[in-house]
């Protein structure tokens, strides 16, 4: 699975692929964080899956955070792009509602660390996705049996292939060209690739 993975990320091969294999590059172009930007994301987002529950505390924690931003900044440590990336998503965060810290507490796109995609390639998904809902939607020539159902999401405990990339890799149900991931080695929910 990981060797037909890695063929999968070459240009060459995705380029004969058809559109519904093309989110292979978006995936291997996603990132433009510098490491120092990822680690420190990364961070971030460890706080927020720690205190979403808490907002006094996660709010105690993101003041704090600024701070250290702001020092290692001074000294040097860090750059001026990814110390202004940091104070936006923290000054969000400060605001958002626990509801949304929910939500964002496990979402690796929020933080740059998923494979985000242009308006280009978002167009052509939403597109994708409008054609088959439109094409599903058609009756079906014959009715087949009843199928016993499957659970829609893989359970916390499915193990998945660890990638390069650092996430880990599901294809679920299996052989259903359908796939989740989440990041490797934090047993949380799995998160279906859009």
């Amino acid at each position: 699975m990981i060797a037909l993975f890695g063929l999968l990320q070459t240009n060459a091969v995705a380029a004969f692929l058809p559109e519904t294999f093309r989110w292979v590059q978006v995936l291997r172009n996603n990132t433009k964080l510098t490491k120092e930007e990822e680690n420190e994301l990364t961070y971030l987002q460890s706080l927020i899956q720690a205190y979403h529950d808490n907002p006094r505390e996660l709010a105690d924690e993101l003041e704090q955070l600024q701070g250290d931003l702001t020092a290692r900044y001074t000294n040097n440590e860090i750059r001026k792009q990814t110390r202004e990336k940091l104070m936006t998503l923290i000054d969000d965060l400060l605001t958002s509602t626990p509801d949304q810290l929910n939500r964002i507490a496990h979402n690796d796109a929020y933080f740059g660390l998923a494979g985000a995609m242009d308006t280009e390639d978002r167009t052509k998904l939403l597109n994708e996705k409008l054609a088959m809902a439109a094409a599903g939607s058609a009756p079906a020539p014959s009715a087949a049996p009843p199928q016993p159902e499957t659970p829609t999401e893989p359970a916390i405990a499915t193990v998945g292939a660890v990638r390069e990339d650092g996430y880990e890799w599901l294809e679920w149900p299996e052989g259903s060209s359908t796939w989740y991931y989440r990041r490797a080695h934090l047993r949380t929910n799995w998160t279906k690739w859009q």
